[in-house]
């Protein structure tokens, strides 16, 4: 049998994203096989230029967050640039953007225009803070949101606030976005209507981090404090053997019995 375009297949997604978020989210859908058109300013997605070393424009990371897309240079503060973007629209089953919203209004690709423009495609709006609260028209970035979440105060443990060395929050918030447009698309499929769904970064990223974290604050009446005994312990960590470093996880009681057998301490 020929191998399957993928799940996505005969959908167009029109991705207005820049950094890492919503490239991430995209590039999941392209390898599902749906059509990315990615659509940057002039100046270009600001990521283009990080590692670059031979100064053309195609740096690493640029290249692994927005492989298998197709890409088109618009600038939406002109008449001409958004036409352009409208025929897009006019096609898209999906519109992305990490826009704020002050800012996506003023470019015409909120939620409101772009639905009264295509009332079958799936907005999505993946932002800094939710369009409730008080910073929706603040910046956010990874590293930003890694410490208004907690997630910074967590992998410092008893010390110092410390940063994850990975982009953790905008992959994380990424997969999020992935799974709500996957969502809005089975319900336009039974409705026949578009959907505007919005996936802030803050707001995931203390959900996510709360499920394990919360402790006994998650009763009513506080009856204990925040954290997770195992996660914040000093001895988990990978340990220093005499050929390498190994990860271990003593999780259960099974597992515990049967490491004391491989030690030869069945004490």
């Amino acid at each position: 049998m020929p191998p399957s375009p993928g799940p996505l297949a005969g959908l167009t997604v029109v991705e207005l994203t820049s950094t890492f978020l919503g490239p991430y989210c995209a590039v999941l859908m392209a390898q599902m096989g749906a059509r990315v058109v990615k659509v940057e300013p002039p100046a270009g997605d600001i990521i283009r230029g990080v590692g670059d070393e031979r100064g053309s424009g195609l740096g690493p990371a640029f290249l692994n967050f927005n492989r298998g897309k197709e890409s088109v240079v618009l600038d939406l503060t002109t008449p001409a640039g958004r036409e352009a973007l409208d025929l897009l629209v006019d096609e898209a089953d999906v519109v992305l953007h990490n826009m704020r919203p002050r800012a996506a209004a003023r470019l015409g690709i909120d939620a409101e225009t772009v639905l009264a423009r295509n009332p079958r495609v799936v907005h999505c709006a993946a932002v800094g803070f939710g369009s409730g609260g008080p910073y929706r028209d603040e910046p956010a970035y990874d590293d930003v949101v890694q410490g208004v979440s907690g997630l910074a105060a967590v992998q410092g443990g008893a010390g110092e606030p410390q940063y994850v060395r990975t982009q953790l929050v905008d992959k994380t918030v990424g997969v999020m976005a992935l799974a709500a447009v996957l969502a809005a698309l089975h319900e336009r499929s039974v409705s026949g209507r578009g959907q505007a769904v919005e996936v802030p970064m803050f707001e995931s990223m203390a959900s996510f981090l709360l499920m394990e974290q919360q402790g006994g604050r998650v009763y009513a009446g506080r009856t204990g404090g925040t954290g997770y005994a195992r996660t914040a312990s000093p001895y988990r960590r990978p340990h220093r053997t005499a050929d390498g470093v190994i990860a271990v996880l003593l999780y259960t009681d099974a597992h515990w019995r049967d490491f004391f057998r491989l030690v030869d301490r069945p004490d």
